[in-house]
């Protein structure tokens, strides 16, 4: 067995901790007290369940309208490689640990005695157009506030130049980078050094193509400032870079590991995707007074909750606790009236673009009702090289919407992507376009199921 350092961080304990706790969880977690302590102990290991279900959420949320993503579930490498649905590798450079696929996440290689250094990604796919953003999911590990992952907009070809987020654990920056090697310069354009970051959240860099970039976490604006980089053709490559850095003799500070990346471009909506979160976030945060809160609490559950005995403790509950809200929310969903629509998409060998059904079933919802699909389905008869497919909403003058984006490893058969909050209107159609196939894939169904507000 190979030497190992003593661990640096409780994220980093040994792998035998997250087993006893599993273990655990699965006998003690239906006893309220037990239950609670246990969840505490798992934070701090990065194993709660609640955490792996964000992951899970945050997975499907920027797959959405992606130009291109990566969630790194594949076996673990000291390289990028090309994930499902990818037309080609990562383009990557720099010094130091190795970058490449460890526990599902992209991330810098640990090792007895690394060297400090930065390495970069450039994702193989160009943005459409200047205005574009990139996403990266952050990994349910422990953040370091010493050392940072940054994510990179609008840069050209060669990765030389273009706009960057340096994100700490604590400390987030905008700035204008140059690279010559593996020397980096930033310019920052706009900062703030307390801001912190938390594990799984979804965090975007956007370009607005006139000059304007943004960071959002969660779909709420941090940072934004205006840069002179040229805006043109030249300047349309997305990726992110990771640094690790040695401040003290046997002191090792990682970048945050990156558990899912998308690029998206201005053809692609650029509104934050409603979701759960930003929900419950709204009931707690944009409420004016007790009894506006209290509304906004009963709206952010969907109406369905039944209950208004107390209207101030309602309230007081909402402001304590934007999670009550959040919880409320998927109470209203588990709760509601399911529904489900299947149809085939090719009854024989599967080829990029719509195949046999153009478009599929439709979704009636009634008057006053709201209709939110939660969970996406697909089975295949044959899947040797991977496949990526978007499901699309079809409006009655047959506008094509993508409300969620697949990526199919190799010889998996059956896919499902669950915890989905997306809204899908009366008359509206379902449908599937193949985006990305490699090798033969045949006999594709796909089944939608949601939940009647």
């Amino acid at each position: 067995m190979p030497f190992k350092y003593p661990p640096r961080t409780p994220s980093a304990q040994p792998n035998i901790v997250g087993m006893v706790f599993d273990a655990l969880a699965d006998m003690l977690s239906e006893v309220p007290i037990i239950g609670d302590i246990l969840a505490f102990i798992a934070s701090l290991f990065g194993r709660t369940s609640t955490s792996n279900a964000r992951l899970s959420r945050l997975e499907a949320i920027v797959s959405k309208g992606a130009s291109g993503s990566d969630m790194f579930n594949r076996v673990d490498s000291a390289t990028l490689g090309q994930g499902p649905g990818m037309p080609g590798p990562w383009v990557t450079g720099g010094n130091g640990p190795a970058l490449g696929v460890f526990g599902n996440a992209a991330a810098l290689q640990e090792s007895i005695a690394p060297q400090a250094g930065r390495r970069w990604a450039r994702y193989p796919v160009v943005a459409s157009t200047s205005a574009m953003a990139v996403n990266l999911g952050v990994d349910d590990r422990a953040l370091s506030s010493d050392d940072l992952t940054t994510i990179i907009v609008c840069a050209n070809q060669e990765f030389t130049e273009g706009i960057a987020a340096n994100v700490f654990g604590a400390g987030v920056y905008l700035a204008r980078f140059a690279r010559s090697g593996n020397t980096w310069t930033f310019a920052d354009f706009a900062q703030d050094p307390a801001y912190k970051i938390e594990r799984t959240q979804s965090i975007d860099l956007r370009a607005n193509g006139t000059g304007t970039y943004s960071l959002w976490v969660e779909n709420q604006q941090v940072l934004s400032g205006t840069s002179d980089l040229p805006i043109d053709a030249a300047h349309r490559w997305g990726g992110f870079a990771i640094r690790m850095s040695i401040p003290f003799p046997f002191v090792y500070r990682y970048g945050w590991r990156v558990t899912v990346f998308s690029l998206r471009s201005e053809s692609e909506t650029f509104t934050a995707i409603e979701t759960v979160e930003t929900v419950a976030n709204n009931a707690a945060t944009t409420a004016g007074s007790a009894a506006t809160t209290a509304t906004n609490a009963e709206a952010a559950a969907g109406a369905v909750l039944g209950i208004a005995e107390n209207a101030d403790a309602k309230a007081t509950q909402a402001q304590d606790t934007a999670n009550a809200a959040l919880d409320s929310v998927q109470d209203a969903l588990n709760g509601a009236q399911q529904t489900g629509k299947e149809f085939m998409v090719a009854s024989a060998g599967v080829v990029l673009g719509r195949n046999e059904v153009n478009i599929g079933p439709s979704v009636v919802v009634p008057p006053g009702r709201d209709f939110r699909a939660t969970s996406v389905t697909y089975g295949l008869e044959q899947n040797t090289g991977g496949i990526a497919i978007e499901l699309l909403k079809i409006s009655p003058t047959r506008a094509a919407t993508v409300m969620h984006t697949a990526n199919i490893p190799a010889n998996q058969l059956e896919y499902q992507a669950t915890g989905l909050n997306i809204p899908v209107e009366n008359g509206y159609r379902y449908a599937c376009n193949v985006i990305g196939l490699v090798g033969q894939a045949s006999v594709l169904l796909c089944s939608v199921d949601g939940a009647l507000l």
